[in-house]
């Protein structure tokens, strides 16, 4: 498909997983004999780039929470949701812990439609236990 787009002159270029709120984003120039081996590989790459990005946020968003940095926790965490990923698990529930603790409810309710969303029973779970607990 790719092949038949480049020689319409339709497309010459693809991205993949752009963020819709950044305005730089690499474009990969289609090749006449592309394959879908090749795409996958492409993709893998994106996908671990993203993955690694996640981690990134994730681990500097838990540090602030760990030294009591809610509000920077949260900044970080939901930034991370924006321009990297809506698929986080554990982004989710650190949202879901700071809801918690700022007594948050808009906040704990969208950490609980994401959850559902990905049919996160472990995340859902963990949520349950935050909720009851009431401590983030």
């Amino acid at each position: 498909m790719l092949g038949d787009l480049r020689r319409s002159g339709a497309i010459q270029d693809f991205a993949m997983d752009v963020c819709p709120h950044c305005l730089i984003f690499p474009a990969i120039q289609i090749k006449e004999l592309m394959t879908a081996a090749d795409i996958l590989k492409i993709w893998s790459i994106c996908k671990s780039a993203e993955l690694a990005r996640e981690s990134l946020y994730f681990t500097r968003a838990k540090e602030a929470a760990d030294r009591g940095d809610q509000q920077e926790a949260r900044e970080i965490a939901l930034e991370a949701i924006q321009h990297v990923t809506m698929e986080s698990v554990r982004l989710h529930l650190l949202l879901a812990r700071i809801a918690v603790s700022f007594k948050d409810k808009d906040l704990l309710r969208d950490a609980r439609a994401f959850l559902e969303f990905l049919h996160a029973k472990q995340g859902m779970r963990e949520l349950l236990s935050i909720e009851q607990s009431g401590t983030g």
